[in-house]
Formats: C-alpha cells, sequence, structure tokens
C-alpha cells in the first residue's frame, strides 16, 4: 500500500511540474513592485511566478508547494519582461523609489540564491535598473492602467516602510497595504 501511495504522490507532482513555466501576462509595474517588497518580508522569502508575482514567506511546506506549483531558481528569467518593460515605459522619475526598493528586493532574492545561474540573472537587472537610475531616460511617460495618484501612493507606503523597518518596528501592515493597490491592477 505504501508502495501506490508514494508511487501516486510522485506521479502528482510530476504532474503538476512536468511542464515548465513560461511567460505569463506579468502585469510589469506590479511585478517590480511586489519585487520591493521582498526586502521588507522574512529572511529567505522567495518569489513565486505565476500570472501574477508573489511572495512565499519561508515556512516548512515552501520547498513542496514550490515543486507542486512548479517554481524554482529558472523562474528567475522571467522577471526579465517585467523589469524592461518598466523602464522602458515609465518615467525614471515618476517612479524611482519603486525601481530603488525592487534593486534592494533582487538584492534580497539573491541571498537565497548564492553561486548560481540566478544570482546572475538578478545582478544583471540590478545593473539593468541602476543605470536607468543613473541616465533617467525621459520616456513617454504612465502607460498602461497604471493611475499616477496609485504610484504616488505606493512610492509613500515604501518611504514609510523604510522608517518601519530602520525603527524595527512592523511592516505587515503597510506591506499590505501596497500588496492591495497592487491587486487593483493585476
Amino acid at each position: 500500500m505504501d508502495r501506490v501511495l508514494t508511487s501516486i504522490f510522485f506521479k502528482s507532482i510530476e504532474y503538476f511540474t512536468s511542464s515548465t513555466k513560461s511567460v505569463y501576462p506579468l502585469e510589469p509595474l506590479s511585478a517590480v513592485i511586489k519585487i520591493g517588497l521582498l526586502f521588507y518580508s522574512s529572511e529567505g522569502s522567495k518569489l513565486a511566478i505565476d500570472k501574477t508575482v508573489s511572495i512565499m514567506e519561508p515556512t516548512i511546506y515552501t520547498p513542496l508547494l514550490r515543486t507542486i506549483s512548479g517554481d524554482s531558481r529558472d523562474c528567475i528569467q522571467l522577471l526579465n519582461r517585467p523589469i524592461k518593460t518598466v523602464l522602458k515605459s515609465y518615467s525614471i522619475n515618476s517612479i524611482e523609489i519603486i525601481l530603488i526598493n525592487c534593486i534592494k528586493g533582487l538584492n534580497t532574492l539573491k541571498l537565497n540564491y548564492r553561486d548560481s545561474i540566478a544570482e546572475s540573472c538578478l545582478e544583471l537587472y540590478i545593473q539593468q535598473i541602476k543605470q536607468a537610475l543613473t541616465t533617467k531616460e525621459q520616456n513617454n511617460g504612465v502607460r498602461g492602467n497604471w493611475q499616477q495618484e496609485h504610484i504616488d501612493i505606493i512610492e509613500r507606503l515604501f518611504v514609510s516602510l523604510d522608517s518601519a523597518k530602520r525603527e524595527g518596528l512592523c511592516t505587515t501592515d503597510l506591506m499590505d497595504s501596497v500588496k492591495n493597490i497592487v491587486q487593483i491592477y493585476e
């Protein structure tokens, strides 16, 4: 009986993970914002990438859940398109704080993927964002569904998150506020 259950279990995992993840229609600015939230998440948090980006807090079940959902370090490559789209589509001045926090989140994520190709990808994304911040190329401004007022609110929340983290305060409510606004656009 144990052999049958074991076989069913592994067949189920194989079924759910057999098709590799492909590029899903991630909303670019939402993805970049959620990457930024990683800096304020628990140590060891990782990203789950499906039709949206979500943060997986480290628990005893995280490896199993990541395996079943097909998430792996290879999914890091799926962040390339949203990051490039944001850098091309938005005025860098209007999202500067979001981009700075995205760099912080990418650096946090790098700690989970030391000495791997995923770490190299993350470093490439960081360098692309830093270059955009340095040159501050002027693009056509806000495109897509995002309203500038919501971008401004997100940026103020990131400033508040920085203050709260620096002072050792709980950041959960502020993070939830950011996620609620992002959810409007996903």
